[in-house]
């Protein structure tokens, strides 16, 4: 079968073949396309879907949010009046039945709540009577009056009101059927719960309001499309209320914004949103129709006419790309008739199989371009590209190297520690191409290869055949190196070494070891000089460990939180302290972590705040990373970090707040204006998404003034506005401006001002 296969493609016209092959391409590329087509459609659907159900689930919870919370606030004003007052303040008896009855249709909710009442109870725990919907009585004679003296205990984060929900399956007792009916308290469902009085420290009443949940349904059920389901679920995981029951564990599940799938099999895409009233969850379902995507006419239409241009297209080059070959053939063969069947290729081998490389020639190409090669076959060896004992041998021999039983490897980098500015990039790379360049031969004959200038670093290779002599050979060069550098530029080198080797698939991991030699001091007595300003040289040294710390993402923490308070100091210091902190590191890939970490760190932030690295950085980003993964010497790495990364985001940061100081401006003050002054500096901050000390100093630029200087001028201002030009109380003032009480605002009022609200309306 395999040979019939074979003479069949001898046989075979390359330009038949060629035609069958674009055919099989166009036909693969369409349908590809259609697959594409078909989930982009699908993906668009969805995301639309999505965004109406989250849409609509956010419409429901504002929705019961608003309503209910005009609701709250009726009772809330309601059980201040002056004859719940007097309930709470004596004993009634049946002469009191007109304030009963006034109490009772408060409770009942009015004309306003009524159809959304369920059922009511005011309790006095202190005189022991209870007024509830289903008559009055005392609270002995309350069958379940624990369950009400709990809920009066209950404690929600210190509120004196809150939202109450129990979950329960037991029908509730029916009047003249039960005969403890009157006598219970029905506390299923939801509740509003309202200790009182409000204006008092102490409380000693409670009124719970229970929600017709009829209603309550029937409310949210209306604002649903036909399309739509909902299922709301309480913060225990109970079901409150199911439009479709088939939907209760994906609701359960809390899917957002997903295609999910009903008990029955029907698939739906969720979104859910959290309400206030009862921290209810609202679950909507949109039923997700498989044809609404696949319905567009459009998409075929503009499929078919790919297919065919692309057809015709590919056809043209494939005539394009044979004609080349059809006329090389008539060149070398010659031969019409042997021309017109069987394989081009086959023709073409046969005709120019007598044709012989020049050995010679090649090897003198070799011989002028040695230099080069062995950079190139370093590199290779770096990057680990040499992977097979026939590719090393082959190299060793082309270029009539050595071939050494012992090898290190040693990095270099110029030390710029007592530079007084940081050495731009682009100089650094023409001092250490000069290095390269001009090397003398004393010193690249102490060397195995050619001294190599790669990702701002100078990489050597040492060889010799006894360890000892090795070693000798690294310290003659390192001295030599640093007279040579300091004759030619000016400045000394820093030189790390690693770990003697046997094995040429080890160079990629010692290359990283003199890498990361680069970080650690030379140990005492080892490439010492004569002058102390002459950096010592480093070797690797695998038991680094020892003295290693635990890293903790303290670091970016610190320098996210310096860069967005623009506090440069404070990013100096935590930047000199990270740097010093890899000095502990033994591992290379862990010190590169680190590094990764805390510069990804840094660019979130000028991220954040809307910097754009591209144009404040006159250095390409990618050459930023570069330039820190390959010189690992600290110093180095924290000059580098300041000049080409924190200096440029606080300066941007710094034009930002002057352009944009006017607007946060205006936005704090329509806070401070929406809230009437009862807003701190942490949620103001937290609403505007900037930092806490952005505002300070935007509002000391601004303002001259701290946010809550601001605020007590804005609620002083408001109250005499209102002291003056309304007839309002001062405790109508004291709600209007979100007191708890009217003793709060007068203290406030009499501090700021000196006088009380009454005596300066009075004195104006």
């Amino acid at each position: 079968m395999a040979d019939w296969f074979k003479r069949k493609i001898e046989q075979t016209s390359y330009k038949y073949m060629l035609s069958a092959g674009v055919a099989v391409f166009v036909t693969i590329l369409a349908i590809v396309f259609f697959i594409v087509t078909c989930v982009y459609s699908r993906n668009k659907y969805t995301d639309e879907t999505g965004q109406k159900t989250v849409f609509r689930s956010q419409q429901i919870a504002s929705f019961v949010d608003e309503n209910y919370g005009i609701f709250e606030k009726y009772y809330i004003a309601s059980l201040d009046d002056d004859e719940v007052d007097w309930l709470l303040q004596n004993s009634f008896t049946a002469r009191d039945y007109s304030r009963y009855k006034a109490v009772a249709d408060i409770m009942s909710g009015s004309q306003m709540f009524i159809e959304h009442v369920r059922g009511y109870i005011l309790c006095d725990l202190r005189d022991g009577w209870v007024l509830s919907d289903r008559g009055l009585m005392t609270l002995d004679e309350l069958k379940n009056k624990e369950e009400l003296k709990a809920l009066y205990n209950r404690s929600v984060t210190g509120e004196r009101r809150f939202w109450n929900y129990v979950h329960t399956t037991v029908s509730e007792p029916v009047p003249g059927v039960d005969i403890n009916f009157r006598q219970t308290f029905d506390n299923s469902g939801l509740s509003l719960v309202i200790k009182l009085p409000e204006n008092s420290i102490d409380t000693y009443a409670l009124a719970v309001v229970s929600i017709n949940m009829n209603t309550w349904k029937n409310r949210i059920q209306s604002l649903l499309e036909d399309d739509e389901e909902i299922v709301v679920t309480s913060p225990a995981g109970d079901i409150v209320y199911s439009s479709y029951e088939a939907l209760n564990d994906a609701a359960l599940k809390k899917s957002e914004r997903e295609v999910v799938r009903a008990a029955d099999g029907k698939r739906f895409i969720a979104a859910g949103t959290s309400s206030a009233v009862g921290s209810f969850t609202y679950h909507v379902f949109s039923r997700f129709k498989t044809g609404v995507y696949l319905a567009n006419v459009a998409t075929w239409v503009i499929l078919l006419f790919f297919v065919l241009l692309t057809s015709v297209m590919f056809m043209m080059l494939a005539r394009i790309a044979y004609n080349p070959v059809n006329n090389l053939v008539k060149n070398i063969v010659g031969n019409e008739k042997e021309v017109q069947g069987g394989n081009e290729f086959n023709l073409i081998s046969r005709h120019v199989s007598g044709l012989k490389i020049d050995k010679e020639h090649l090897e003198r190409m070799v011989m002028s371009q040695t230099s080069r090669l062995q950079e190139m076959f370093e590199l290779h060896l770096i990057n680990e590209n040499i992977k097979s004992e026939d590719e090393w041998n082959d190299y060793f021999e082309g270029l009539h190297l050595p071939n050494y039983g012992y090898f290190a490897t040693a990095v270099m980098v110029l030390d710029l520690s007592g530079e007084t500015e940081v050495q731009s990039s682009l100089s650094e790379d023409v001092i250490c191409l000069r290095i390269v360049d001009s090397m003398p031969a004393e010193l690249r004959e102490l060397l195995w290869m050619q001294p190599v200038y790669n990702s701002c670093t100078i990489f050597c290779l040492f060889g010799d055949d006894d360890e000892a002599k090795l070693l000798s050979k690294i310290m003659t060069f390192h001295e030599k190196i640093q007279r040579f550098t300091f004759e030619e530029a000016g400045l000394h080198v820093i030189m790390g070494v690693s770990n003697t080797c046997t094995e040429h698939r080890r160079i990629r991991r010692a290359y990283r070891e003199s890498i990361k030699a680069l970080t650690n001091s030379a140990p005492e007595g080892i490439g010492e000089s004569s002058e102390s300003t002459v950096p010592q040289c480093r070797f690797f040294f695998s038991n680094t460990s020892d003295r290693g710390e635990s890293y903790a993402n303290s670091f970016e923490n610190e320098i996210m939180e310096a860069l967005k308070a623009c506090d440069k100091q404070k990013a100096y210091d935590v930047t000199n302290r990270f740097a010093s902190h890899l000095q502990t590191v033994a591992s290379v890939d862990i010190s590169i972590l680190y590094i990764m970490r805390y510069v990804n760190s840094i660019l979130l932030t000028a991220f954040e705040a809307n910097i754009n690295l591209e144009e404040i950085s006159q250095e390409n980003l990618r050459k930023i990373y570069r330039e820190l993964l390959s010189g690992m010497e600290p110093g180095r790495i924290r000059r580098y970090i300041k000049a080409s990364l924190i200096d440029p985001i606080l300066d941007g940061m710094s034009v930002r707040m002057q352009d944009d100081s006017y607007k946060i401006m205006r936005s704090i003050e329509e806070l401070v204006e929406e809230t009437k002054g009862d807003i701190l500096l942490a949620e103001c901050a937290e609403k505007l998404n900037v930092h806490q000390t952005y505002i300070w100093k935007i509002m000391k630029m601004e303002k001259g003034m701290s946010f809550t200087e601001y605020t007590e001028k804005y609620k002083t201002d408001e109250a005499k506005k209102l002291l003056l030009r309304t007839d309002m109380t001062v405790q109508e003032i004291a709600t209007a401006l979100n007191y708890s009480n009217a003793q709060n605002f007068i203290r406030f009022f009499s501090k700021v001002t000196g006088v009380t609200p009454g005596k300066f309306r009075k004195l104006n």
